[in-house]
């Protein structure tokens, strides 16, 4: 699999979504693509890239019960998020 297959998979799961937790992402993007044709260290590259870029939005929290968890929440480019 190509990195641009798998950028307009990411891109298509979260603007269909409108937002979609980063471990559905995965998933979707796994049962999509053979996944023995790319690694996590790929998947999670090219979200890295896609933030960096300004193609999504990357949200990171941590719950308050859970201080050892981070969790992530992948938004279109070109939403906002009020305070």
């Amino acid at each position: 699999m190509s990195n641009n297959e798998m950028r307009e998979c990411i891109l298509h799961f979260i603007n269909t979504a409108e937002g979609i937790k980063g471990v559905d992402l995965a998933m979707r993007v796994m049962e999509k693509m053979n996944p023995l044709r790319f690694t996590s260290g790929q998947f999670y590259e090219e979200l890295g890239k896609l933030a960096e870029n300004g193609e999504i939005l990357r949200m990171e929290y941590v719950l308050n019960d859970r201080k050892d968890i981070v969790r992530s929440f992948y938004l279109p480019r070109g939403s906002e998020i009020n305070p």
